[in-house]
Order: structure tokens, then sequence, then C-alpha cells
């Protein structure tokens, strides 16, 4: 039995329940919608003004800066959001207050360096991984992206460890809703042209938004950046190595990726990027608490191996009641969904989509264990396990794409997933104790089988009877999740009037 009335803020943390865990899901899963409807709207508007073409342009330019920002970044948004909720939780205003300041200065730092990083190697990066093929100097004009995103890194870690979620939450939708006007602005006056300046725009538009909210709360004082806190980011370095490695082996696996496909065109990673935006982008609703809110849960609570698994577990079942159904429903409304947010440009995307479906039921159970390692501070096992993904990744999608096109890449997503969730047990088994439990591996079975069920189906076409049996999938799916977690009738009206009422 736990302690019905825990009286710290960690032990809160250990033994949230699924009303605690759906109350943040719920919040920045609300706010996720509101971003996805503008995220439809940008790429409807995206897909006709510059095509698969220019979405490809796009695509492959936010890799490049995510990789730039994972070889400079020394790991600070991950590392600082556990800096920041173990003071938060340990109620040390003084040591939360100075955290905060070494962390805006070395994001600073950072984000310097991999701007000019990015605009020095910009045309190698272009002949090296594309044969020159982006029109020239893109690369060169997106570099301030890099700093940008670097700053907005570190208030985002701000407002994540001391848990104002809501506060992030607002930042986030109303820099989308910003970066939808400029891009659409780029886009209709300056067309393919626009791209770079678009991107810049929309990220200095997300920076800007949350510099407006974290301001008021933790002001910035340019005069308090000194050496002591030069000095004092030594601390959150420690894992620097191994977070640059690992986030580095992650954006080259990616930029490899499109490097590959775009050998056969710019179009086709298009087409490979719209469909992960569709399976990946608008089904974040249930991964977006993760990093914002479970993450610092986890953080505080520690080495204590029955209150980790306790709380991982407790993420997964809700990942996995949130998701399953949710995949269903994708799966039945793919085409209608490609009509609405692109055009019958984009239809192969849908075989894709549908084959790259059980990567995101695998994602549901893989995405709470892999916080084990970050939250403990080993760094070597998290590179590691990301470094052996990264490689089944790329060599999965070349071989999945190099057969089969675009669908066989949505098959490589899955695949890899697999593999990956099979090493993840194994090792963190071993290393960190951790088990999953019953009601979890039960949870996880009915759901898989609903999943599986509703892949096969959708795989081999759309037909009426494919689309009434997806319905009924969904429904059980849908009616099994609300029966776990408890959600009748009576107390969703109560939640929604709690919710309007305030």
């Amino acid at each position: 039995m736990t302690d019905k009335n825990p009286r710290t803020k960690r032990e809160r943390a250990a033994h949230m329940s699924y009303g605690g865990i759906l109350k943040y899901t719920g919040l920045l899963g609300g706010v996720q919608i509101l971003q996805v409807l503008i995220s439809v709207v940008r790429n409807k508007c995206a897909a006709v003004l510059i095509g698969r073409y220019g979405m490809g342009i796009t695509d492959v330019l936010n890799r490049t800066t995510d990789m730039f920002g994972s070889l400079t970044n020394l790991g600070l948004p991950v590392s600082g959001v556990r800096a920041i909720s173990e003071q938060y939780y340990g109620e040390d205003n003084d040591k939360l207050q100075s955290s905060i300041v070494t962390i805006r200065l070395w994001c600073v730092m950072t984000g310097i360096v991999g701007m000019l990083l990015c605009a020095i190697l910009a045309d190698a990066v272009n002949r090296l991984f594309f044969a020159g093929s982006l029109p020239r100097h893109f690369l060169l004009y997106i570099s301030p992206v890099v700093l940008f995103t670097a700053i907005y890194g570190g208030e985002a870690a701000i407002l994540k460890g001391t848990r104002q979620l809501w506060r992030l939450a607002s930042a986030s939708v109303w820099g989308t809703f910003f970066s939808l006007i400029v891009t659409v602005a780029f886009y209709v006056t300056l067309g393919i042209r626009g791209i770079p300046w678009a991107l810049q725009a929309s990220s200095a538009a997300l920076l800007i938004t949350a510099l407006c909210i974290t301001h008021k709360l933790y002001p910035w004082k340019l005069r308090a950046f000194t050496l002591s806190h030069l000095k004092a980011g030594k601390a959150l370095l420690a894992l620097g190595v191994s977070y640059i490695s690992a986030g580095l082996a992650g954006s080259g696996a990616e930029m490899l990726v499109r490097s590959y496909i775009s050998h056969g065109s710019l179009a086709d990673v298009g087409l490979y990027a719209s469909g992960f935006a569709i399976c990946v982008t608008y089904t974040r609703i249930v991964f977006v608490a993760m990093d914002a809110e479970y993450f610092p849960r986890l953080s505080a609570i520690g080495n204590n191996i029955a209150d980790r698994n306790h709380a991982v577990a407790r993420q997964i079942e809700i990942c996995t009641l949130l998701m399953s159904p949710m995949i269903v429903a994708l799966l039945v409304l793919l085409p209608l969904m490609i009509a609405i947010l692109y055009n019958s440009e984009f239809n192969g995307a849908i075989g894709m989509c549908v084959l790259a479906s059980g990567y995101l039921f695998l994602k549901a159970i893989i995405a709470p264990i892999e916080y084990i390692p970050l939250a403990n501070n080993d760094s070597i096992v998290y590179f590691v396990m990301e470094l052996i993904y990264d490689a089944a990744f790329v060599l999965f999608i070349v071989l999945g794409y190099g057969y089969y096109g675009i669908r066989g890449a949505g098959m490589a997503l899955t695949a890899s997933y697999a593999l990956d969730i099979v090493l993840i047990l194994i090792v963190y088994g071993i290393h960190y104790k951790f088990r999953l439990s019953r009601s979890t591996i039960k949870i996880i079975v009915i759901q898989g089988i609903i999943v599986a069920a509703a892949i096969v189906l959708f795989s081999t076409g759309y037909r009426l009877s494919a689309y009434i049996a997806g319905t009924i999938l969904f429904f059980v799916s849908a009616l099994y999740s609300l029966r776990v977690l408890r959600l009748t009738p009576a107390r969703i009206k109560e939640i929604l009037h709690k919710r309007l009422k305030k």
C-alpha cells in the first residue's frame, strides 16, 4: 500500500494516480490539439504553395538545424530540466535561481556556436549529404534558427522544471499561431525562395512568446552572467559528451535517411516527411506531457526502484490506453486526412502510414522507459541504446525504401522500434531492475492485438468492409481504455464541467 497522503513533492511525484497523470496529459493534450489544428492549416498552405518538392526542402532544412543543435547544445535542454526539477522538488529557491541563470548563459553560448558552425559548414553539408541539390545558400540563411532553438530550449527547461506547464502550453500555442502567419506570408510572396525565411521567423516567434512568459517569472539579468555561473555549468555538462553524441547520432541518422531518399528525389523526401508528420505530429497529443510533466517527476523520484517502476508502469499504461484508439482512428481516417491536410499528390503516404502505425504503438511502451537513464544521470547507457537504435533505424530504412519504396519506409519504422523494445527490456531489466507489471502487460497485449488487427485490415487496401471493421475495432479499443481508466460518462461530464468553470 502507498501512502494516501504523501507530504512531500517527491512522494507525490512517485505515487501520482491515473487521474493525476490524465490531468496533465489532458491539459497539454488539449493545447496540442490547438497546435495540430494550426499545423493542419500551415501544412495545407505549404502543400498548395510549395508542393512536395518544397516540403522536401523544408524537411531537410529542419533536420539540418536539428543536427547542428544536437552537436552543440551539450544536452542542456535535458540536463537543465533535471537540475531545475530536483531543486524545485527539493524546495531550494536560491539554488533554483542560480541554476536558471547558469542554464540561460550556457544556452546562449552554445546557440551562438551552433549558429556559426551551421553557417560555416552550410555548403559542405549540401554537397556531402545532398549532392548540392538544395537551393544555393538556403542552409546559410537558416543558421540563426540554431541559436533561437537553443535559447528556447533553456526557457522551456525552466518552465518544465518548475512545473509551469500551463504557461509552457500557452507559449507553444501562441508561437505556433504566429509561425503560421509568417510562414504563409513568406510562401505567398516568395514561394520556395521564402522557405528559409519562414523557418527563421517561425523559430523566432516561438522564442519570443516563451521569453514573454519566462521573463515575468524569472527576469533576464545580463549582469547576473558571471564567471561563477560559467563554472557552475560544469555540473550540467557532466553528461554533455554523451548527450551530444546521442543527439548527433539521432540527427545524423535522420540526415542519412533523408540523404538516401533524396537520391530518388526531394519530392520523395517530401512524401516521407508528410507521412512521418501524420504518424507522429498528429498523435503527439499523448506524448507531449511526457517531456513536460513526466520527466521532471521521474527525475525527482531518484533511485528508489519500487517507486520508479511504479511511475514508469503507470505512464506506459496511460500512453498505451490513450494511443491505441487514436492509432485505429488514424488508420480509418487516413485517406480523409491526406485529402484535408495535403492533396492527391501525397496519396503515396497512405501506405507508409499504415505500416508505420506499429511504430506508434511500440513508442507508447518504449518512451516512458527511455526516460529512466535520463532521470538517473546515466549517460553511457542512454548513449549506447540510442546509438544501437539509430544504426538499426538507418539500416532498416535503407532496406525498406530500397525494396518497397515509401511503404517500405513505414515498415522500417515499425521494425526498428520492435528491435529497440526487445533490447531495452533486456538491458534496463538488468541495469535498472525494471520490470513490466502483470497489469501493464495485460493492457499492452489486449490493445496490441486490436492495433495489429487494424494494421493488417488496412494494409490490404481501403474498402467498405475495412471501414466497417476498423470502426468496430476503434470502439472496442476506446471502450476498453475508458473502462480501465474508469472514465464513465458521469466522470467525463464532471471533468468537462470543472474545466469549463475554469
